[in-house]
């Protein structure tokens, strides 16, 4: 019996095919084995095309196609988690920055107020990209050290315009 397998798309950081040791390819195509269900069923191996088309038993041309079709879907997929991740961060920012506002207007020592709102802005930051966090908390602070709590207030409008935008983007659509 022969080996099913699905092309989950191709990958630069894998330059070496695993079926012919062929190395220095500029890319590889990510080809995972199935099931007699059809269920994937083992590790992510890395075939070069041409070895690809041999194992799928079809041709080169009809592999990238398909690699192609895959990495686009992997983007629509990543995209659309971007933008649930947006839709839930964006009421928690919007009432961080309310906040804000209230603690501004009402007078409050402004040190206290801007720690504080430097955290949330983290937390919420956090959960729209985790890897921003640090980056939003460090913006945060230096708009503060030098601008104030209105400076800080304009660090919430900049992410917000952001989180609003991708909140609302459809996956789908590209622009370059």
């Amino acid at each position: 019996m022969t080996a099913a397998f699905r092309i989950k798309g191709t990958t630069a950081d894998v330059t070496a095919c695993d079926c012919c040791n062929r190395r220095g390819l500029r890319k590889t195509v990510a080809l995972v084995p199935l099931d007699r269900d059809g269920m994937e069923d083992g590790e992510v191996t890395y075939y070069g095309t041409g070895c690809a088309a041999k194992a799928l038993r079809t041709s080169s041309h009809s592999v990238r196609k398909i690699a192609r079709a895959a990495d686009l879907q992997a983007v629509i997929e990543q995209r659309a988690q971007l933008r649930d991740r947006a839709a839930f961060a964006l009421p928690l920012l919007e009432r961080s920055r309310a906040l804000l506002v209230t603690r501004m207007e009402a007078g409050e020592d402004p040190a206290t107020v801007a720690t504080g709102h430097v955290n949330r802005l983290g937390v919420v930051m956090g959960r729209y990209t985790p890897a921003r966090r640090q980056e939003a908390e460090a913006q945060a602070r230096e708009a503060f050290a030098t601008g104030g709590l209105r400076a800080l207030l304009a660090v919430y409008d900049r992410y917000g315009k952001e989180i609003t935008r991708v909140s609302r983007m459809d996956p789908e659509v590209f622009t370059y």
